[in-house]
């Protein structure tokens, strides 16, 4: 039989035990995940275990490598510009023919002498010095193409066949050139300047300035061109101006001083313009 455990004297009784009592938790807190154990690395067969890393330490007498520059951008490719077709040159058929300066905003300045024949569908002014030639300026208002041409005699003899100095072949040429330019035969108008009495060498003709009056009046009305203006004859040399657009023609007489270089130039059949004296400042121009 169970015997009760009689405490000793003077020894306190024991103190009975408590009942355990389970954790309870918080409320809002979860509660402990469990502790996993701690399960070493093992190396895989076959495979040496990783070597610690070892900082990397520059070679003596090398410097540390520099880092490498950014790369500049591309540029943009330029494309092609389309190609442009170069504006046909204005025609002649003289070598007789030189360009002048002229002023910012002016239309550019063609200057023939004697045989010299130009037409041009755009806009240039054409200059010449006459004394007994015959400067014949032919236009077209609806084309706005025009020309002029500048010879010396009515015709030449069988060694001068087509030439340009001869006023047979100088009004066929210019004709030629303003069609050529898109003008219309059957619209053109003429004005008409020279014959002047001028020369006075030996040997020259002083019927030839009445000859090549009477010649370029008879071939034009031949030709069914009306002539609009004209200043034939005379005993001063002449500074002639045409603009090919719109068929304005400026006239004006030389001063006296000039009469003998015209008369030169035209006797020698100077080949530029620039060998006869320039027209000095006046207000005695004419505009036909």
């Amino acid at each position: 039989p169970h015997v009760p455990h009689t405490p000793t004297a003077g020894h306190a009784p024991h103190a009975p035990h408590k009942p355990h009592v389970p954790h309870t938790p918080t409320a809002g807190h979860a509660p402990h995940a469990p502790h996993k154990p701690h399960v070493p690395h093992t190396p895989t067969a076959g495979h040496a275990p990783h070597a610690p890393h070892k900082p990397h330490t520059p070679q003596a007498g090398h410097a540390p490598h520099k880092p490498h520059a950014p790369h500049a951008p591309h540029k943009p490719h330029t494309p092609h510009k389309p190609h442009v077709p170069a504006s046909p040159a204005p025609h002649s058929s003289a070598p007789v023919i030189s360009r002048a300066t002229t002023a910012a905003g002016e239309p550019p300045m063609t200057v023939i002498t004697v045989g010299g024949v130009f037409a041009s569908r755009e806009r240039r002014i054409v200059r010449t010095l006459l004394g007994s030639c015959i400067a014949a300026c032919l236009w077209d208002p609806v084309a706005k193409v025009g020309g002029m041409n500048h010879f010396l005699l009515p015709d030449g003899g069988a060694s001068e066949v087509g030439s340009s100095r001869f006023g047979v072949h100088a009004m066929e040429l210019l004709i030629n050139e303003i069609m050529k330019c898109g003008g219309d035969r059957r619209r053109l108008e003429a004005k008409v300047f020279g014959g002047g009495h001028v020369l006075r060498v030996a040997g020259f003709d002083s019927s030839v300035p009445k000859r090549n009056a009477e010649f370029v009046r008879s071939f034009l009305a031949k030709e069914n061109i009306r002539i609009v203006a004209e200043r034939l004859g005379g005993h001063s040399p002449l500074e002639v101006k045409f603009d090919t657009h719109d068929g304005r023609a400026w006239v004006h007489a030389l001063e006296a001083t000039a009469t003998k270089d015209v008369a030169l130039a035209e006797e020698r059949f100077v080949a530029e313009a620039k060998k006869s004296v320039a027209a000095p400042p006046s207000a005695d121009v004419e505009l036909f």
